[in-house]
């Protein structure tokens, strides 16, 4: 039973709206949403001629693309091509819900129509989508709509009786038949359509890709052989037969536990994935990464001998020296990491830590215990009942002491080294020294059990910021000044966080390891990966034999060490981009190539405030997180670009008015005045903080930016020729009244 998808069945909805697109638009011409015949021949000709031979295939916006394109077409084509984007979203779990509703709606209400939005068919169950497509799908939409509009084209020729033939069937037919279709071999919604309209004979496999390493698994004796995506599909359901009588159950399906096996194969000359998220701050990018290092992590199958010799012979201590001497962190960084290892240590534990101990050697500072002490004051939590504050106070504020004069990190410390991409690193640094090899195991070593299964937490991933200054040292290898046991300095040849990653994976072919690169568009790509950029396309991704000699892909050779070096097939590279910094369109034109590409915009829906994205404003009244959000990036949008909108991130934490107030002063505010460069009357727009002729709002004391008018005969007392000037500053956070928040989205006569 192909329309099992698992524990958590969501399918029943989704099918349901497919039966309905069946019957209603395909073997009829009616439209899903209303019943107005916009499924005709006529309208797939129309969306043929002035949309896809109109589009620029290869450029990025396809979403941008077809909205202009669509702006001089009659309202039933904007409504058509509303209803084939919702189509397109069916399968896909890749945007949120509401993110899904607020697209159809935009393109929607371009046809001067309102969309019926009590629509069965736009509920949460059926928009909720039914997995995961692959990031490829989305940088090829344009292709994947020509396919499915030539396909419209060539069934609508058809009278209703050969309509019902192929649709009312057990799906093979229409297999056969829609092969005729140009480019359906490569086209993901080719697979999504058969899956929709013959759920009992088509798997929810989407992906070529899987595909193929489905039947490749099940299926040994068809290795190696080119298949059509029709015998794949037979191929499919007979394996799917084979395991429900094997199983004694049709609730079986391919992405869930038994038969999901074929995941665990990975590597040794599999596909890896170059893959970057791109979108303004805020938007969970940085939180995506972090979520997915767990899939990098543990052990899943059983090592080689060579590799457990191998990791033996590494002791919590050497993995931590040369961790250090490769980052060169921060002491702040240092004291970081000891209290996220730790929780909680008196000033003397954390000065004779191993971090400390390891990290004092490779300095000049000879009074490393003044220094911490320091530190912790110098950083202390601004709202400390403890630690007294001074002038020499400096963020990012991260610590905090109890009465007992143990030092632990605050609650926040992590929200709070977000607001500085350079604090960021505080953060990645304390996480993986602490996901290390585990200095509780005797001798400090990774200890086996008998059956070869190691105790400790496997690491297969590194984690990287760029920004101006990291170079292809950092990154790759560079010389690099040494200290032996006497002090002298040597310098030498210094493998970066890519090359040693790159290592760790070359032994380890069995395993799938990754380098997770946040802010890769502030680095200086062609400088940071130099000759190397080539090395990452898929199709010259290196494989190694037994004896770890290249099987296949590119080798070159690296300029300061000379050795031979290829990126092994099972490294994968994610990176982040935020777009209020650069624009997706200046990004290097080499890494464009070679990474597939996934946005992240503002999600209101995952605000939760207190209670369905709404706090109470201590007044009696409520503020509306999500909508407040939204009308700051409508008019961010309108001002600047989409590029620079703010993500949900900002208020996703905040539970009441206090919180609120404080993420707009500190955070929110501090933010805009970086996009506008200081220009305070768009930032009053943003707010509505003036009417339409540069008045005050009333009553006044609803303004955030607040402004006076300062007149020259005041200020020099006597009349001249200067102009009157405005100035202008932010509300102290009791200034800040409800009234003033709501005021940001409620609709009210402001002019």
């Amino acid at each position: 039973m192909s329309r099992y998808v698992g524990k958590n069945n969501v399918a029943g909805p989704i099918l349901e709206a497919a039966e309905h697109w069946k019957h209603t638009s395909l073997i009829s011409d009616n439209g899903i949403f209303e019943d107005t015949e916009i499924w005709k021949i006529g309208y797939f000709e129309e969306l043929n001629q002035h949309l896809i031979k109109q589009l620029d295939k290869n450029e990025d916006k396809f979403t941008e693309q077809l909205g202009n394109l669509l702006q001089a077409r009659p309202p039933e084509i904007k409504q058509l091509a509303v209803e084939i984007s919702w189509l397109m979203s069916l399968c896909h779990d890749k945007y949120k819900i509401q993110t899904k509703r607020e697209s159809i709606k935009t393109i929607w209400e371009r046809s001067s129509k309102p969309l019926p939005e009590n629509s069965k068919w736009l509920e949460d169950d059926v928009l909720a989508g039914i997995g995961n497509v692959g990031a490829g799908i989305f940088s090829r939409l344009a292709w994947e709509w020509e396919f499915f509009i030539l396909l419209m084209i060539e069934l609508k020729k058809f009278p209703v009786t050969r309509r019902k033939e192929l649709l009312l069937s057990d799906g093979w037919d229409f297999a056969e038949w829609i092969e005729q279709i140009p480019g359906s071999a490569t086209r993901q919604s080719r697979h999504m359509i058969l899956f929709l309209l013959f759920p009992d004979s088509f798997e929810r496999i989407f992906s070529a890709e899987h595909r193929e390493k489905i039947v490749s698994k099940f299926k040994k004796g068809e290795a190696g052989r080119k298949l059509s995506p029709v015998e794949i599909d037979r191929l499919l359901l007979e394996i799917r037969r084979e395991k429900e009588k094997e199983h004694r159950t049709s609730e079986l399906d391919f992405y869930n536990p038994p038969l999901n096996e074929w995941q665990n194969e990975n590597s040794n000359g599999g596909n890896p994935l170059n893959l970057i998220l791109y979108g303004p701050p805020g938007t969970g990018k940085t939180h995506w990464l972090n979520s997915r290092t767990e899939e990098y992590s543990g052990k899943k199958q059983t090592p080689s001998a060579e590799t457990l010799s191998r990791k033996q012979d590494q002791t919590r201590e050497n993995w931590l020296r040369q961790e250090f001497e490769s980052s060169n962190p921060q002491w702040l960084s240092i004291i970081i990491g000891v209290l996220y290892l730790e929780t909680n240590a008196t000033l003397t534990e954390i000065s004779e830590h191993e971090y400390i101990r390891i990290r004092k050697p490779m300095t000049n500072n000879k009074n490393i215990r003044n220094s911490i002490s320091t530190y912790l004051r110098e950083h202390a939590a601004e709202n400390s009942e403890v630690i007294q504050a001074t002038k020499y106070d400096r963020p990012p504020f991260v610590f905090d002491q109890d009465s007992n004069k143990r030092w632990y990190l605050v609650n926040d410390w992590e929200e709070e080294c977000d607001k500085d991409h350079k604090w960021r690193r505080h953060v990645e640094l304390a996480k993986k020294w602490k996901a290390g090899p585990k200095r509780e195991l005797p001798d400090e070593r990774f200890e086996c059990e008998q059956d070869h299964e190691p105790k400790k937490h496997d690491q297969r991933f590194e984690f990287v910021t760029f920004h101006q200054a990291y170079s292809y040292e950092d990154f790759v290898e560079g010389i690099r000044p040494k200290s032996d046991k006497d002090g002298n300095v040597k310098y030498g040849v210094v493998p970066g966080v890519f090359k040693r990653i790159c290592q760790k994976a070359k032994v380890d072919p069995k395993q799938q390891y990754a380098i997770f690169i946040d802010e890769i568009n502030r680095g200086n790509i062609a400088s940071i990966f130099g000759e190397l950029i080539t090395l990452l396309e898929t199709d010259k991704r290196v494989t190694y034999g037994k004896d770890g000699s290249p099987q296949s892909g590119m080798i070159l050779t690296l300029p300061y060490s000379g050795e031979k070096f290829g990126v092994p097939a099972n490294l994968d590279v994610y990176g982040t981009m935020n777009t209020a910094d650069r624009s997706i369109a200046l990004l290097d034109t080499a890494l464009r190539r070679r990474f597939q590409f996934q946005e992240m915009m503002p999600d209101t829906s995952v605000i939760e405030g207190s209670s369905d994205g709404r706090i109470k404003d201590d007044k009696g009244g409520e503020i509306d997180l999500r909508k407040l959000l939204e009308a700051i990036n409508s008019r961010i949008r309108f001002l600047l670009s989409r590029d620079m909108t703010i993500g949900h991130s900002y208020l996703i934490r905040v539970r009441n008015f206090d919180q609120l107030k404080d993420v707009l002063l500190s955070r929110i505010i501090p933010l805009l005045q970086e996009y506008f460069y200081d220009d305070w009357h768009k930032i009053q727009l943003v707010f509505r903080d003036v009417k339409t002729g540069g008045e005050k709002p009333e009553p006044q004391e609803t303004q955030i930016i607040k402004h006076e008018i300062v007149e020259g005969k005041k200020v020099f007392g006597f009349e001249n020729d200067f102009e009157d000037s405005t100035e202008y500053r932010v509300a102290t956070k009791d200034e800040i009244t409800p009234d003033a928040i709501r005021k940001v989205y409620e609709e009210k006569n402001n002019t």
